[in-house]
């Protein structure tokens, strides 16, 4: 957790009440506010008020609202949002003449479900096309995205992907979507952080063949 917060730039908040009361959230939250870290909040909730030392970290912040705007729209935001940030940066390091200037080599970082650490070397613009890719079938998703998380826990239940459910409980349809839109950006790296997910903190193995299943069964239920 410590050296993913040190080698990045950028650091995103998923504000939702699951992340606020998450302690592991709150100590990469508190590490990255005390490494000076930019730090952007992502309102994945809506209408969510953020309080406590959610509310207090995130302060007057600019958030990027997921549950308002359209999901490219928000992403695109973000995207300009993080490029900002790595710009300043860049100027910073270059006016001040007793900060060197090194060149850091891409690293795998341990990804966790409660957020998601976004490094500086990360390629911008292929992001953006893999999301423009994924919003073609964003009107399918209505109807799950009006699931509840009981709705969510039961198509857990009655797809026999209880592994699934010991990492995504307390989801709605909702969040069950975009996570499912995550997964279709990049599968072999949400099946690797799941894998690690699991097996740290219920010390259980993910099989590859229930991590299919998972995204097949959903992918049914989005083309029906």
């Amino acid at each position: 957790m410590a050296s993913a917060i040190e080698s990045s730039n950028t650091i995103l908040m998923c504000m939702s009440e699951t992340y606020k009361r998450s302690e592991n959230c709150k100590a990469e939250a508190e590490y990255a506010r005390k490494r000076k870290r930019c730090i952007i909040p992502l309102m994945m909730r809506e209408k969510y008020d953020p309080d406590g030392w959610l509310g207090f970290i995130c302060g007057q912040k600019l958030y990027i609202d997921f549950t308002q705007a359209e999901f490219e729209t928000a992403m695109s935001k973000l995207t300009a949002e993080i490029e900002k940030n790595r710009q300043n940066k860049q100027q910073q390091q270059l006016s001040s003449p007793t900060t060197p200037i090194s060149i850091q080599h891409e690293t795998e970082p341990k990804t966790t479900p409660s957020k998601v650490i976004v490094q500086e070397e990360t390629k911008l613009t292929t992001q953006h096309k893999n999301i423009e890719q994924s919003i073609n079938i964003s009107s399918r998703f209505n109807k799950i995205e009006q699931w509840s998380e009981q709705d969510v826990s039961n198509f857990f239940h009655n797809k026999n992907l209880n592994l699934m459910l010991l990492l995504l409980s307390n989801i709605n349809g909702w969040e069950l979507v975009h996570f499912y839109k995550m997964c279709e950006m990049d599968s072999s790296k949400m099946y690797l952080a799941l894998k690690e997910q699991l097996f740290v903190y219920h010390k259980k193995c993910l099989p590859i063949d229930v991590y299919l299943r998972f995204i097949g069964q959903l992918k049914e239920h989005i083309l029906d």
